[in-house]
């Protein structure tokens, strides 16, 4: 209820600096307007993340906003509600079945890291391909594990694409975790990066007069 109390309030301000702007205002304050609403949805975020509370729709509202304004943020409210997608109930349930939610897969994940002792140096012995098809089990986890914390977010979801079509019930598990846990590191990630955007627009940004 309070998040949705905050995604109501920043669509009223977003609308709100749209009409000032459209009175003839200066563009300036209004664009810094808009940076601090969403600078501030990101603070909420983040203090929410450190709480282990689940902020996937704020975070998806928050890069509507930013990109499209109270427009943006309408699409997004309205898209939280389900309203343009009757069957999304069906489709997140079928989506937990393959990729549970990210507090329960990070446990799995640590532990297939940790049980392959892998590093970021690490490199494949054989094509990601090979090893899913005719590796050992040993090997199947080692891919999993490396694709943990592989950085190429493109190879990651192709290889974890095939995993999850494997034959072996026990590799489309632990790869619908690692597909949980490197989903809510690139949500992180893409956030993290607006956020210092926003920050670096905020400070060299000359004040309005």
């Amino acid at each position: 209820m309070a998040i949705r109390t905050l995604q109501i309030a920043a669509i009223i301000g977003e609308i709100l600096l749209s009409a000032y702007a459209l009175a003839g205002n200066g563009w300036g304050t209004v664009a810094l307007g808009h940076l601090g609403i969403v600078a501030a949805l990101i603070f909420v975020i983040i203090g929410l993340e450190r709480a282990r509370i689940d902020t996937g729709s704020l975070q998806t509202f928050t890069l509507l906003t930013f990109a499209g304004g109270p427009i943006g943020a309408a699409a997004g409210l309205f898209g939280d509600q389900h309203f343009w997608n009757p069957k999304a109930d069906a489709l997140d349930k079928w989506y937990n079945t393959i990729a549970p939610i990210e507090e329960p897969a990070v446990t799995l994940v640590d532990m297939i890291i940790d049980g392959r002792l892998i590093s970021q140096q690490t490199r494949l012995p054989r094509p990601y391909d090979a090893l899913l098809s005719t590796g050992t089990m040993q090997e199947k986890q080692g891919l999993l594990a490396y694709l943990a914390i592989e950085d190429d977010e493109k190879f990651v979801e192709v290889a974890l694409a095939l995993a999850l079509r494997s034959t072996d019930q026990r590799v489309r598990v632990q790869a619908a975790a690692v597909a949980a846990h490197t989903r809510g590191r690139s949500r992180r990630r893409q956030l993290s990066n607006m956020g210092q955007n926003v920050i670096q627009s905020t400070l060299g940004r000359p004040a309005a007069i």
